[in-house]
């Protein structure tokens, strides 16, 4: 599933679900202040689908190396026997992969 993916099943659910989202800030129910017109619909809030999906493919460190071994191992065992022993440049490889799926790191520009 690439980000793109991502969004597009977000909007799907959204749009069968009552999902909302608050527009103000969330203390502002002590105060008695809020209504119903403080929240909007998720499906109508195209920023806020874009920003679940980013969310969702944005890797801490940790994952970021968890996710990276797993594509290493797999592109490793697909190609190692047909062409040799390719160990470098495997590492960028698996980088340049992750990173066409749409997955960043943590702290990095989209």
């Amino acid at each position: 599933m690439s980000i793109e993916d991502a969004k597009a099943r977000i909007a799907e659910v959204a749009n069968g679900q009552e999902l909302l989202v608050c527009t103000r800030v969330w203390e502002a129910w002590s105060y008695n202040t809020m209504s119903a017109d403080d929240f909007q619909t998720v499906a109508d809030d195209g920023d806020m689908i874009e920003e679940l999906a980013t969310a969702a493919f944005t890797l801490t460190d940790d994952q970021w190396g968890a996710q990276h071994q797993k594509v290493w191992d797999a592109i490793y065992r697909e190609m190692n026997g047909k062409y040799g022993d390719f160990g470098a440049g495997l590492s960028d490889a698996c980088d340049a992969a992750m990173r066409a799926l749409g997955f960043r790191r943590a702290g990095e520009d989209t």
